[in-house]
């Protein structure tokens, strides 16, 4: 799933607010940080939480992180572009994993994508009202 969006701010204000976002803007980088995530995987209205086995970034430009969870392995990549009138900003993520064939009937990779677009929105609220 792909979501993107303009951002109508540079890339040096768009990365600490999106930092922050995550709840990540107090992490040192250099020491190897295993976050806890929340996989974007609703069931039955709970989020699956998830700690990051591999995390890889060059701050301000792009940040990848994978994660597994009960068999579910996600593959989440943001990426940072400047552009004409501010900053691209792409997420990628990939899901996989036996216990989605099982669970197929409760979530919806659609609903996946929107809410991965509406995360999108708000990053850009937040930049674009500072």
């Amino acid at each position: 799933m792909t979501a993107s969006r303009l951002i109508s701010a540079p890339r040096d204000k768009v990365w600490p607010a999106f930092l922050e976002m995550m709840g990540w803007e107090q992490m040192h980088w250099d020491e190897s940080p295993h976050p806890s995530l929340e996989l974007c995987i609703g069931f039955m209205g709970r989020q699956v939480t998830a700690e990051a086995t591999s995390l890889d970034t060059d701050p301000g430009r792009r940040l990848s992180w994978r994660g597994k969870a009960g068999g579910i392995s996600v593959r989440r990549d943001f990426i940072f572009r400047g552009a004409p009138g501010g900053t691209l900003v792409e997420s990628r993520e990939q899901v996989s994993g036996w216990p989605l064939l099982l669970l197929r009937p409760l979530y919806s990779p659609k609903a996946m994508g929107q809410a991965n677009q509406e995360w999108l929105e708000e990053l850009a609220a937040r930049v674009e009202r500072q």
